[in-house]
């Protein structure tokens, strides 16, 4: 522990530069000043603290969040405030899209002590819920010094973690006995878990809450589609570009729709693929551009919104999978019933690749070259594409009951 105290201290200088260009960036001071644990003004004290590193986090543990708030109105008890935490502004825009009561937002500070114990005195939070993998050795430290319960939920380690250098798994075992509880999502993480030394009395299987359906936001923005399109979503740098060149070699009259998981790479986007063709027709969401017969490729480039497209999507390629980026959550548009392909890299969602896989739900390729030939007989395939999204559709319900595990588990901890 001391040595990674003495690492974030020689990082110091850096690590604020970051956040002051991030600040800036966003034209947002509040991420400066919390992030450095400076300010933490109008926020409820004696909360439960829920902490989500980004996007996919927040998504992940809405369901909860809104099945607690719902109980405690069911039962007239009186209303908890909830804070979550995020790394990131796009986290932080997707919990002010909720708009629920009781439901606040602040950015997690960073990991230096004196960050910490200024967020724990002036909040007080009544327990800490970390959402899969944020192992933070002061935050854990100080939360177990001041009596704040803090429980690892649908937590993972990815194989990096495992397989790290031992002197950073000795500070993640240091840092996981103050833990007062870790409920993992699978148990292939739960043997992770051990094997880097966790305490195997805290350890508990609570399954994946990435299985259960997630309510829909707000949808002031939803620009309707009236043409048949295929989704490439959460897509990276360079995959738009390559999905798009063998998209348009098949001459398809389905609009391309692009969702890329950083909107603000809308611009780049543009220009890649007016390279490609100059004549392309784009047209791009926030700038409020309609859809109509010429339009040949759309751009979704806001936040918390792609969860409207899945279900009307013909075909669906999730991105971050033809990248070595690890994927995205393929669960998702299971849930709308889609027909999905991936790529080879979906080490961060294997779980789920294997549950679709094993089910006939999801198309597998090896390589961004045999997309080009899948989407060809895919799309002339009805009976396969639809045999697809029904299976994925069907793999995707049943799940409830994680919801309600992990809600009796949290009710437990702060009663």
């Amino acid at each position: 522990m001391l040595a990674y105290r003495l690492l974030i201290i020689f990082l110091s200088p850096v690590i604020l530069l970051y956040f002051l260009w991030g600040s800036l960036r966003n034209q947002q001071p509040r991420y400066f000043w919390q992030r450095t644990g400076l300010s933490f003004n109008k926020l409820p004290s004696n909360a439960l603290w829920i902490h989500c590193a980004s996007v996919g986090e927040v998504i992940t543990v809405m369901p909860l969040v809104n099945t607690i708030i719902q109980n405690r109105s069911a039962r007239n008890q009186l209303a908890l405030p909830i804070i979550i935490t995020t790394n990131t502004v796009t986290g932080a825009k997707i919990v002010r899209q909720q708009q629920l009561e009781n439901l606040h937002h602040t950015y997690l500070p960073f990991d230096w002590g004196f960050a910490v114990k200024a967020f724990l005195h002036q909040l007080k939070p009544v327990a800490l819920f970390v959402v899969e993998t944020e192992i933070w050795p002061n935050l854990f430290y100080y939360c177990h010094k001041n009596q704040c319960p803090v429980t690892l939920i649908n937590a993972r380690l990815s194989i990096k973690t495992t397989q790290a250098r031992p002197w950073i798994k000795a500070i993640i075992k240091t840092t996981l006995q103050y833990a007062d509880a870790i409920y993992t999502r699978s148990e292939m993480d739960l043997s992770a878990f051990k094997e880097i030394g966790a305490d195997k009395y805290k350890l508990h299987f609570g399954g994946n809450l990435k299985f259960c359906k997630k309510p829909e936001p707000a949808r002031e923005n939803i620009i309707k589609i009236h043409r048949d399109y295929m989704l490439a979503a959460s897509t990276h740098h360079n995959e738009e570009l390559q999905i798009s060149e063998r998209w348009f070699k098949l001459n398809r009259s389905e609009l391309l729709f692009l969702a890329p998981r950083h909107p603000e790479r809308c611009s780049a986007i543009t220009r890649q693929l007016k390279q490609l063709n100059p004549q392309l027709n784009i047209a791009v969401h926030s700038q409020h551009h309609g859809v109509d017969k010429n339009t040949d490729v759309y751009i979704l480039d806001t936040v918390g919104e792609l969860i409207h497209y899945f279900a009307e999507a013909k075909l669906v390629i999730m991105g971050g999978s033809f990248v070595p980026i690890g994927g995205h959550n393929i669960l998702e548009p299971a849930q709308f019933g889609c027909a999905i392909i991936c790529g080879p890299y979906m080490n961060n969602f294997s779980d789920e690749k294997e549950l679709l896989l094993a089910k006939n739900a999801l198309l597998q390729l090896s390589s961004m070259d045999e997309l080009e030939s899948t989407l060809k007989q895919l799309l002339a395939d009805d009976q396969r594409r639809s045999q697809l999204a029904e299976n994925a559709k069907r793999v995707s319900q049943g799940f409830n009951h994680i919801v309600t595990t992990y809600v009796q588990l949290i009710e437990a901890v702060i009663h």
